[in-house]
């Protein structure tokens, strides 16, 4: 990622990121951008994001959500 040339280029990195991670850029032109990457689960649902499914079998992942590609504004 710090070898990335442009923002363009930049973007390109973190949309072939499966693991999910923050990122953050800024460059001597003025451009700042966050990106939040990654492959996240399709939970159950009325189950709560913020903690852990219970691990017997009934709230299994339903599969991965659809990956969206990074837009800058």
């Amino acid at each position: 990622m710090a070898q990335a040339g442009d923002l363009t280029e930049f973007k390109a990195l973190v949309d072939g990121m499966a693991m999910s991670f923050n990122f953050n850029f800024a460059d001597n032109l003025g451009n700042i951008a966050y990106f939040h990457a990654g492959t996240r689960p399709l939970r159950p649902p009325r189950t709560d994001p913020r903690f852990p499914l219970i691990g017997t079998g009934g709230e299994e992942w339903q599969g991965i959500l659809r990956r969206t590609r990074c837009r800058a504004s």
